[in-house]
């Protein structure tokens, strides 16, 4: 072979490699491109986003995990962070903490879409925490549904299918739930923040709470729950990760109960199903 032929061939070859290496970076341009940005209060959110969204959405919560909502207010780092979502996903009117955010969050980007996942939910006592609720939870995964279609309507088939597999899960989980929950005793589930009663109404668990309107109970107000644990045979006061539980530590104290931890902030709403089976079945009875 001469040096001149040999020298045409590798030029060929080298012009392949090029071509598939940007055909190659093209794809992943236009996968990224592709993704749809979207932005949350909390975690719960992300993950209902994520679950309907797949590998075709990434998702920025504006609160940190761990951290109270309550005592939480966006830095100009955290509004900057989501400065370039494409929509929020906002817990609905009722989270009233997220009112005042959305504000400073349309100031930062004036074409965010803004939309309401509580769409369709029946609101309780004006409590927010409907994002614990199986049924609840349903309706907000479509109400996120429609949204993603609409910003990319040719994954609508992917996103449905989605879609189907998480509400799949959680009826299945349910069965699981109600079979577990008839075995209960009693059902009186002390609880330190009434975040649990979209989780507790569908199966027959009456939630009490200390916290009395938001802010610590008074000491009328721990007796009374002292003598109501007491004639109950509550054996379990159940707190939030988020919350500080020194009057339920106090109460526990006095009527031989444990504190146990569940989390009304999960990042992922099935697993967390998971550990309120186990824990709600070994104390309530």
């Amino acid at each position: 072979m001469s040096g001149m032929q040999s020298g045409k061939i590798i030029f060929v070859l080298l012009m392949v490699l090029a071509v598939g290496l940007t055909s190659c970076t093209k794809e992943v341009k236009e996968d990224n491109y592709k993704k749809i940005k979207a932005a949350v209060s909390i975690t719960p959110f992300a993950d209902f986003v994520k679950k309907v969204g797949g590998s075709k959405v990434d998702v920025t919560v504006l609160i940190p995990p761990g951290v109270d909502p309550h005592d939480f207010e966006p830095s100009f780092q955290h509004l900057r962070s989501i400065a370039d979502a494409d929509i929020y996903f906002r817990v609905g009117e009722v989270f009233h903490l997220e009112n005042s955010w959305l504000q400073n969050i349309k100031l930062n980007n004036e074409q965010l879409q803004i939309e309401d996942c509580s769409k369709g939910i029946e609101i309780i006592n004006n409590n927010p925490h409907y994002w614990l609720g199986l049924d609840e939870v349903k309706t907000a995964a479509n109400n996120i549904f429609v949204e993603l279609v609409r910003l990319q309507p040719d994954s609508k088939e992917y996103f449905k299918k989605n879609l189907d597999s998480f509400i799949y899960k959680i009826d299945s989980a349910n069965g699981v739930l109600q079979n577990e929950f008839e075995k209960i005793k009693n059902k009186k589930l002390l609880v330190y923040h009434p975040a649990w009663n979209y989780f507790v109404k569908n199966f027959g668990i009456e939630e009490i709470s200390i916290e009395r309107n938001g802010k610590e109970p008074k000491a009328a107000d721990l007796r009374n729950v002292i003598d109501y644990a007491k004639a109950e045979k509550i054996k379990a006061i159940f707190v939030e990760p988020q919350f500080e539980s020194t009057s339920a530590k106090a109460i526990a104290d006095e009527v031989g109960a444990v504190v146990e931890t569940i989390n009304p902030l999960p990042k992922d709403f099935l697993l967390n199903l998971d550990d309120l089976k186990t824990k709600l079945s070994t104390y309530l009875n």
